[in-house]
């Protein structure tokens, strides 16, 4: 079994082996490995899924302009329409309406 990790250094795209009980005793004192090449700490595992948080939901925020247009067009009324997520789900509503009364 291999005791030695890849990881990937994301500032100069390099590709090192951190042995595993390193890399483990680091996850658990919560310290970034840093780059044999660059010194920087903007590492990562090399096959592991990297995990951000959301910077802003964009389907909380108010409807576009061109949505509000749209469901005009399609003749909706757009009172009742407050986020982005609700103008996409009426206009795929308004076009399953006028598809089948065609």
């Amino acid at each position: 079994m291999d005791k030695n990790l890849d990881y990937h250094c994301d500032d100069c795209q390099a590709t090192f082996k951190i042995r595993a009980f390193i890399a483990r005793n680091a996850d658990k004192m919560k310290r970034p490995i840093a780059c044999p090449h660059c010194n920087h700490t903007n590492t990562g595992r090399v096959g592991c899924t990297v995990r951000r948080r959301p910077q802003d939901t964009p389907m909380d925020a108010s409807p576009t302009e061109a949505q509000l247009k749209y469901i005009i067009a399609l003749k909706g009324n757009t009172r009742g329409i407050k986020t982005k997520k609700d103008a996409g789900e009426y206009i795929t509503r308004l076009k399953k309406l006028k598809g089948s009364s065609a």
